[in-house]
């Protein structure tokens, strides 16, 4: 609507309110449309703005673009994980970078890995299975679900992590993948020789069977066998034990002692044994005195005895002892003393104590020929 006209009307519509005025247009119809090439194109503009003609201001020129989104790639990782790179001014995923004038997870310090799949697909983050470059020392393996460091708990999860490597999780430490560096490899007979050598070392470890050793100590070291079929270690004389401890800290894994005149014997020292078979040897399967024992995971069987505990400190789970002429004889034994999910049964005599020992519900002793459970066991 031309806009003169507009002023008339409203002119003559306050005359008509307050009867003070007369009206007499001075505005001729074909002036008015002189001007409409001007009007037409200010109605089109929109409303009037204040401080124009009138009291309204014109807004006037085009609008400004939008400003750029980010940056850098610090700010869209603030500002939304999901889509962490700066590319060309706007946060994208890292699936969708780097571009022109963008950037890659590489320069994230803490997560330089783009997930491409997953529950985390397109952000940025510490490592996937395919790229565990940033998982190290005690957290060497990638968990997939969570696309985070942790420790490992198989040691395939290493073999996959480091194939040059021996392929052994450390677990029972501080769950690192160990090195070829902290290793010495037993192949053959030689396992006296693998332990002179194994000072300064972490880890001793057994591929195929191997004759009797003694390790005296000082220090820790960790003897574990290599492989689904553990290696067996046996002892070559009439009374020689498959392995004598007698000082320091050893940790046993994934090994079988057979055929000895004495499976495993400990005196003096600290003993971890997990996944590991005592059978049948001439003598018992396994001596304890004056040591600590922790065991896990173990089987005794068909041995002379099953396991002898003098003045020891012990705790056994999760272990079966069987088909022994005796099963577990404990004599003057020391705090902590427990049994715990242990399977005795088939043997002569099953559980025997000079004085109370704790164990739980889930100990279970039946079948044994001659006795159970000696009354001096329970508390």
């Amino acid at each position: 609507m031309d806009r003169r006209l507009r002023r008339l009307a409203m002119t003559f519509a306050c005359c008509q309110l307050v009867g003070a005025c007369s009206f007499s247009p001075s505005v001729d119809l074909a002036d008015a449309g002189g001007d409409a090439a001007v009007t037409d194109a200010q109605d089109a503009a929109g409303p009037e703005q204040p401080g124009s003609d009138g009291g309204f201001e014109d807004a006037g020129g085009v609008d400004a673009a939008a400003p750029p989104e980010c940056k850098s790639t610090a700010e869209c990782v603030a500002l939304d994980p999901g889509r962490p790179l700066c590319v060309t001014g706007k946060c994208v995923p890292c699936t969708a970078g780097p571009g022109p004038g963008g950037s890659s997870c590489a320069d994230v310090p803490l997560t330089p890995v783009c997930a491409a799949e997953g529950p985390l697909a397109g952000q940025c983050v510490t490592c996937t299975p395919g790229a565990q470059g940033a998982c190290t020392g005690m957290t060497p393996i990638c968990d997939a679900a969570t696309n985070s460091c942790r420790t490992c708990g198989q040691d395939a999860e290493c073999a996959v992590r480091d194939p040059a490597g021996p392929g052994i999780c450390m677990d029972h430490e501080d769950g690192r993948c160990a090195s070829a560096a902290e290793t010495v490899v037993v192949q053959g007979t030689n396992l006296q020789a693998a332990l002179e050598a194994s000072q300064g070392k972490a880890l001793v470890l057994v591929k195929g069977h191997t004759k009797e050793a003694i390790y005296a100590g000082p220090g820790k070291i960790a003897i574990i066998g290599a492989g689904a079929t553990r290696p067996i270690i046996s002892g070559g004389g009439v009374t020689s034990p498959g392995l004598d401890v007698t000082g320091g800290e050893v940790f046993l894994r994934n090994l079988e002692f057979k055929g000895s005149s004495l499976g495993l014997r400990v005196k003096s020292a600290i003993v971890e044994a997990q996944a590991i078979d005592l059978s049948d040897n001439r003598g018992p399967g396994l001596v304890v005195t004056g040591s600590t024992l922790s065991m896990n995971s173990c089987t005794v069987t068909r041995n002379e005895s099953g396991i002898l505990l003098n003045d020891a400190v012990f705790s056994i789970e999760d272990t079966s002892v069987s088909d022994n002429i005796d099963g577990i004889i404990v004599q003057s034994p020391r705090f902590p003393r427990r049994l715990r999910r242990v399977q005795i049964f088939d043997n002569a005599v099953g559980l025997t104590c000079s004085a109370p020992i704790e164990f739980d519900d889930a100990v279970t002793v039946t079948g044994n020929s001659a006795q159970d459970v000696h009354p001096n066991c329970r508390p």
